[in-house]
């Protein structure tokens, strides 16, 4: 309950473009908290190898990057993470941005094992949790 209570008091697009990078990743964290998933911090101050946060669920193992952006992540950042994603043997690569991807990033995201989240699709996704 009180993990609800604190997605909803960030579930406005405003407030999500408004907090600090270390919020926005705890943020993402207590969202996939509240679907069910357990989930590891790995992200913080220094390297992280692109992996915020491992998450698990029914045997499968899958990681998110966390971009606290103002401007849209591009295709660059997508290709590595995806990289990343295959190295590892993750099930999924969640990307959760702040802001939104280009053209290019969606491109190259289809079809593949990636999630590319925006941050309208955030909101969404913290109103539909509380």
């Amino acid at each position: 309950k009180k993990k609800k209570q604190e997605i909803r008091n960030y579930s406005n697009l405003q407030k999500l473009k408004n907090m600090n990078w270390e919020k926005y990743e705890l943020l993402i964290k207590k969202i996939f908290e509240a679907k069910g998933y357990k989930v590891s911090r790995i992200g913080g101050h220094g390297s992280d190898g692109g992996i915020d946060l491992i998450i698990r669920k029914h045997g499968k193992k899958s990681m998110i990057q966390c971009k606290r952006y103002q401007n849209n992540v591009g295709v660059k950042t997508v290709r590595e993470m995806y990289a990343v994603g295959i190295h590892h043997k993750f099930s999924k690569v969640y990307i959760y941005t702040s802001a939104s991807f280009t053209k290019d990033a969606y491109e190259f995201a289809k079809g593949k094992n990636l999630i590319l989240v925006n941050s309208e699709q955030t909101v969404q996704q913290m109103k539909a949790l509380t």
